[in-house]
């Protein structure tokens, strides 16, 4: 989905029920909704999950377009060595790089991606579950800590994701 594409799918009221239920901790709610959701709309209304969860993260913590977002995550499985999340959290946080750039290229492009490795339902879960984390940490977070690169977290707890090519648009 690009900008142009409707603002307001049938299946945005599912997604942000999704988001909230994710954010809340209720994963039982998670499953049963996605399930009804792919139910009724079919199995590509994840992608349009995926932008409308990115994009709620957007607006929720209010990082302008183009910045940079560290975001938040349990990561048990973290490689304790290298300190380097799964590769799950790793896509995710370059897919919210790149939407929140703007660069529709590379959100495309790091997207397809999703589907190789754990393939697209351990990924969406990544990104949704680090989608949810990131705005329930920042929800305690006073604005004002909130606001600029660091975002007000400790640097064991966030992890920022770039893609050296992502610019803001003009």
């Amino acid at each position: 989905m690009n900008d142009s594409e409707d603002l307001n799918p049938p299946w945005l009221p599912a997604a942000e029920a999704v988001l909230q239920s994710a954010i809340e901790g209720d994963l039982t709610k998670v499953a049963g909704t996605i399930e009804d959701a792919v139910e009724e709309h079919g199995v590509d209304v994840m992608g349009g999950f995926a932008l409308a969860w990115i994009d709620a993260l957007r607006q929720r913590i209010g990082v302008p377009i183009g910045a940079t977002v560290h975001t938040h995550h349990i990561c048990a499985d973290t490689d304790q060595e290298t300190r380097t999340p799964p590769a799950g959290v790793v896509w995710a946080g370059r897919l919210i790089t790149a939407r929140i750039a703007r660069d529709q290229a590379a959100y495309e492009a790091v997207f397809r991606e999703g589907g190789e490795g754990q393939g697209w339902a351990g990924n969406l879960v990544s990104l949704l579950l680090v989608v949810a984390r990131t705005i329930d940490v920042a929800a305690r977070q006073p604005v004002v800590r909130r606001r600029g690169a660091a975002f007000g977290v400790r640097p064991h707890a966030a992890h920022s994701h770039g893609l050296g090519d992502v610019r803001p648009p003009v």
